[in-house]
């Protein structure tokens, strides 16, 4: 069959014709030197590149038209005829690629040898993956540059945060290193030379002229579960996630050592809390308030976990009645901590209050009695509440959503 060869221009190729069913057209451009497009009965047009290779005629293909446009096919022709010329098996290459991992094959795999096993928190890094990198789920691992990484760093700390884009940044470099450590990838890492944004350490709490607005409105919060548990946030100067999943078995109200005790926290230890008088009228008045319960979530809830969910829209709510900007819950963690500072607990008190795995080698061999934790912390609260000019509520109120 003669070659025909036309000047391709958008006009020319949209004006082709299609022919007849079960049979194709090949047109050959008479200016990018293998340049063709095949025009099937369906009407359907691909540029391709054709030319012998080795003595025997191969089919690149390039993409299809209107998609891409007759300049982008002569650039992407002239490329591949480059990479022919320096002796390049572009078919090797694209059997090469199919076999190669995609990003989201690799993270399929990571998840399974590694989060799941030493993560302690496995599904927070499955969410990571889909918020920050699910976009290049299928891409493959030689497919995602420098360049895409870079921008896409960018893009996340302005339209989120920085800590975001370091979120995404830590995890994909973790899949890369994984992947080669696994010899499951030996190319480059896209995430080499991209540096992680420096964030200042939030310093935010309730500042002396703060308090009081605050506890006024979480007093008129009509949603009970919510106001107690921010109210023992404040007392207590936990996690949010170990206070909305405390439970009954793990608390003991007694007169002489009132103690919560958590069985897991963010730094891999179980935790004494050692409940103040004013933590203590709060759970002992929910304690009567649910009949008496032995086990259970303080908290409960219909979510699927079985306890209160992130209370996002009463907290909202407890600051807009405040007129606090840029409050959030973990700043009552803040607020615990800078009170019993203030209130001249020493460093060893306050590590040990909220948790922290700082001072490790004192508090290796130091165990302190709960009296002393008790002792500075009800000082801090009631320092707090003496500035509130407020007592710690005992009305019932009628739940809310």
């Amino acid at each position: 069959m003669a070659t025909v060869r036309l000047h391709f221009t958008t006009r020319v190729l949209t004006a082709l014709a299609s022919p007849a069913a079960g049979h194709r057209a090949y047109y050959y451009d008479d200016q990018a030197r293998s340049l063709c497009i095949d025009v099937t009965h369906a009407g359907t047009k691909t540029f391709y590149l054709v030319r012998k290779v080795n003595g025997r005629v191969q089919r690149i293909r390039l993409g299809r038209f209107p998609e891409m446009t007759v300049a982008n096919a002569r650039t992407e022709a002239a490329i591949k005829n480059n990479d022919l010329d320096r002796g390049l098996d572009l078919q090797a290459e694209k059997r090469k690629t199919r076999e190669e991992l995609t990003l989201g094959e690799l993270f399929d795999i990571y998840f399974e040898r590694h989060a799941k096993l030493f993560n302690k928190r496995p599904d927070n890094q499955l969410g990571n993956f889909k918020r920050y990198l699910s976009v290049w789920k299928n891409r493959v691992l030689s497919s995602i540059l420098k360049e895409d990484v870079h921008r896409h760093f960018q893009k996340l700390a302005i339209s989120i945060s920085p800590r975001t884009a370091t979120i995404m940044l830590t995890l994909l470099r973790t899949l890369y290193n994984r992947g080669h450590d696994w010899n499951l990838w030996q190319g480059d890492d896209p995430t080499r030379g991209i540096k992680k944004i420096k964030s200042n350490e939030r310093d935010r709490y309730l500042t002396a002229d703060e308090l009081p607005r605050f506890m006024r409105a979480l007093r008129s919060e009509a949603n009970t579960d919510v106001r107690d548990a921010v109210y023992l946030l404040l007392y207590t100067g936990v996690r949010r996630g170990n206070m909305l999943s405390m439970r009954w078995e793990q608390i003991e109200l007694g007169p002489h050592e009132p103690v919560w005790r958590i069985p897991d926290t963010k730094a891999g230890e179980p935790q004494r809390i050692a409940l103040t008088p004013q933590a203590v009228t709060v759970l002992k008045r929910r304690y009567l308030e649910a009949g008496a319960p032995r086990f259970g979530f303080v908290f409960a809830g219909p979510g699927k976990r079985g306890h209160l969910d992130d209370p996002k829209k009463a907290w909202q709510r407890i600051c807009a009645r405040a007129g606090l900007a840029n409050f959030r819950i973990h700043d009552l963690r803040h607020t615990f901590a800078s009170y019993l500072a203030m209130t001249n607990a020493n460093q060893f008190l306050v590590s040990k209050a909220l948790g922290h795995k700082t001072l490790a080698s004192s508090k290796r061999y130091i165990q302190l009695p709960l009296s002393s934790l008790r002792q500075a912390s009800d000082k801090a609260i009631t320092a707090m509440l003496a500035l509130a000019d407020t007592d710690t509520p005992t009305e019932t109120h009628s739940n809310a959503g």
